[in-house]
């Protein structure tokens, strides 16, 4: 899962943005684990962009969008 991958990176010191297309991250997972997962990431300083998708990845730039503006 992506929330272990950010986890991991933030603790390595690593900057760290989630892009999620759905309106809230922590829909599929089971609310009590999803909300300590959240606070985990909340309290390293990582970023969560939902509404999102990447639009541009390559070895210099990062584009996102939001999917509700266009």
């Amino acid at each position: 899962m992506g929330w272990e991958t950010a986890h991991f990176l933030l603790e390595k010191g690593c900057q760290v943005t989630i892009v999620e297309t759905l309106p809230e991250i922590i829909m599929k997972e089971q609310l009590i684990s999803g909300l300590m997962k959240m606070g985990i990431l909340n309290e390293l300083g990582e970023q969560i962009l939902t509404n999102s998708r990447i639009q541009l990845l390559n070895e210099k730039d990062v584009e996102v969008i939001n999917t509700l503006r266009g």
